[in-house]
């Protein structure tokens, strides 16, 4: 469903089918502060979610119950502490693939075998570095090229984004893999903003003619930028002028001609 559009809302709303699912919660509110004062299960039993990857911290839960200590009761009895901002902030440092070299080569080793790419030697020299908070409190630290971002510190260089994309071909995070902006609101899709590929916009009337569209229209968005139609430009006696007749520029690359401009 495009956003703002309730045309195509189901008439009954069943959990799961026509919505989202509703599922049911028990929680002890007793234990919150227990459970905010300590490291989760999940983080090692699912992963940690980075850009359609999921890393698995084990080794790294286990060096945090080492250094921190564990809780020893209630929901979170087992699991690493949290207690302090310095544990808080070491854990952080520990999860994260800008400051854990291990990490960071799983992600890009797991991006490779996606993509078909190289990624692994953008931190590979660098698997068994960790960044500590201590270290940070010594001297400022450089961090380490992690799929978590688009840019490359990789060899010293200074982070710009998106060099991942570029200069090693790593598909961009869109629905396509190539660069582009989309939102799916009906009135930017009634203007022929939608990616290459998507079903004609049927009964949608094109911008410059108020006629339905024939295909959709990749000159459409051109509409956009003015308020009236666009004249077609005709040559006499050597002399280009405009005719007074308005000519769609979207109905002619949709008829298969090639618009000028």
């Amino acid at each position: 469903m495009a956003h703002g559009d309730v045309s195509s809302l189901p008439q009954e709303w069943v959990p799961g089918v026509t919505m989202p699912k509703l599922v049911p919660t028990e929680r002890d509110y007793t234990q919150i502060r227990a459970k905010f004062d300590a490291l989760g299960p999940l983080a090692e039993k699912l992963g940690l979610p980075c850009k359609g990857i999921m890393l698995k911290p084990g080794p790294e839960v286990e060096r945090l119950a080492r250094n921190h200590g564990v809780s020893s009761d209630g929901a979170a009895a087992g699991r690493p502490l949290l207690d302090t901002d310095i544990r808080a902030a070491d854990a952080i440092f520990t999860l994260s693939g800008t400051t854990n070299g291990r990490i960071s080569t799983e992600g890009w080793d797991t991006l490779s075998k996606r993509t078909g790419t190289p990624l692994v030697e953008l931190s590979e020299e660098e698997a068994g570095k960790l960044i500590s908070f201590a270290d940070t409190q010594v001297k400022p630290q450089g961090v380490i090229t992690s799929p978590e971002w688009s840019g490359s510190e990789h060899g010293g260089r200074r982070y710009s984004a998106f060099v991942v994309n570029v200069e090693h071909a790593k598909p961009w995070h869109t629905l396509t893999g190539r660069m582009h902006y989309y939102l799916d609101h009906d009135w930017m899709r009634d203007m022929g903003e939608s990616p290459a590929g998507l079903p004609a916009s049927a009964g949608l009337p094109c911008p410059c003619t108020g006629r339905p569209h024939q295909a959709r229209c990749p000159r459409a968005r051109r509409a956009r930028r003015r308020s009236r139609c666009a004249t077609s430009p005709r040559t006499t006696s050597g002399r280009s002028t405009r005719s007074t007749s308005t000519t769609c520029t979207c109905s002619r690359w949709d008829a298969g001609a090639r618009p000028s401009g």
